[in-house]
This record gives structure tokens, C-alpha cells and sequence, in this order.
């Protein structure tokens, strides 16, 4: 009897699973507006420069609230490919960034805390070895420890990015964006060869 509740409690669960789905968007996308007047384009996938596999724990703050959450980083020159986990390993979301187009997968009655294309520039802005300077966006680093990128608008900061070490991803890294007000503490948790 008990193997027979058990296996109706399984094909329960699957079918809930199943019931409950991913939300799937895609879209075509114009620059990120980063901060008040200061627009941010995505960079293709392949200006990233090399391949990259690494799981990270990301703690986010704003303000009084903190949420933790496992991401699986992949990029390689095709595509940037983000999937975020709870703590407890559910995956929640999807990102894949191939350059032109952005599609983001969410688990049904999941709210992401930002729109993909945020996360997506938090993530260029903190590891990308090169951001460009346009129009009022400027980028102010320094090459040696401590590690320090700043993205400033008219010469005044408006992200700040310290790294424990480089390359970027091989240590911890604390991205502060002073104008929204939340921070993220992002910490490789494994590093996968690249493929």
C-alpha cells in the first residue's frame, strides 16, 4: 500500500511540475537604461573574448531586503546563457543573450527581482574584460589590487565594481549600483573547465 501512495504522490508532483510550467519571452533589445540618463548596449557574446562555465552564489540587498540565489554562468561566442536556482536548487529562470536576441524563461508565479535585460548589464558591467566608452557612459578602472571598475555618468559614479581578484570570475565581487540603491555580492561556488 505504501509503494502505491508513493508512486500516485510522484506522478502528483510531476504532473504539478509540469501544470505549472515556464513563461517564455523573447524580444529584440534596444540599449538598458542603466541610471537616469545613461543608456547601457549590450555587448554581443563574443566580445566577452573566451569561453566561460562557472556556478556562483549571489547574495542581492536593496535596502532592507536581502535574497540569495545560485546562478550557472555559460558564455561562449554564440551565447550567454544565465540560469538562476533557489538555494534549495529549483531552478527559476532562464536567460540567453546571442547578440540580437534575448529570451528569458521564468517559472510560472516566479517574479524575477529585475527584467533580464538588467540583469544581463549588471552581469557585462561586473566581468566583461572591456566595456566601451558611448556617449555619457565612461569607465574608470584600476589595474591593480584593489581591483575597481567605475561606470560613471558626467564624471560622477553610478556603479562601482570591486574585485577580489583577477580574471574577474575567479573570485568574490561586490557591485554596487549607487543611484538604485542595491548591491550584489557574487561568489564562485565551482569553475568548470571550458569546454
Amino acid at each position: 500500500m505504501k509503494i502505491t501512495q508513493s508512486i500516485h504522490l510522484l506522478i502528483g508532483l510531476l504532473m504539478l511540475l509540469g501544470a505549472t510550467g515556464c513563461v517564455k519571452d523573447s524580444t529584440t533589445v534596444a540599449p538598458v537604461r542603466i541610471a537616469d540618463r545613461l543608456d547601457f548596449e549590450l555587448r554581443p557574446p563574443e566580445t566577452f573574448g573566451q569561453t566561460l562555465s562557472v556556478l556562483q552564489r549571489i547574495e542581492v540587498q536593496h535596502g532592507e531586503r536581502i535574497f540569495e540565489t545560485l546562478v550557472q554562468l555559460e558564455i561562449n561566442p554564440e551565447q550567454v546563457t544565465l540560469v538562476g536556482f533557489t538555494p534549495m536548487g529549483v531552478r527559476t529562470f532562464t536567460v540567453r543573450w546571442s547578440g540580437a536576441e534575448l529570451i528569458a524563461e521564468t517559472l510560472a508565479g516566479v517574479d524575477m527581482p529585475f527584467g533580464p535585460k538588467y540583469i544581463l548589464a549588471d552581469l557585462q558591467m561586473a566581468l566583461w574584460p572591456e566595456i566601451p566608452a558611448a556617449d555619457a557612459l565612461q569607465i574608470r578602472e584600476t589595474q591593480e589590487p584593489p581591483y575597481v571598475r567605475e561606470v560613471l555618468r558626467a564624471g560622477v559614479p553610478v556603479v562601482r565594481v570591486r574585485y577580489e581578484t583577477m580574471p574577474a570570475w575567479q573570485g568574490r565581487i561586490d557591485y554596487h549600483h549607487l543611484e538604485r540603491g542595491y548591491r550584489l555580492s557574487i561568489h564562485p561556488l565551482q569553475i568548470n573547465p571550458n569546454p
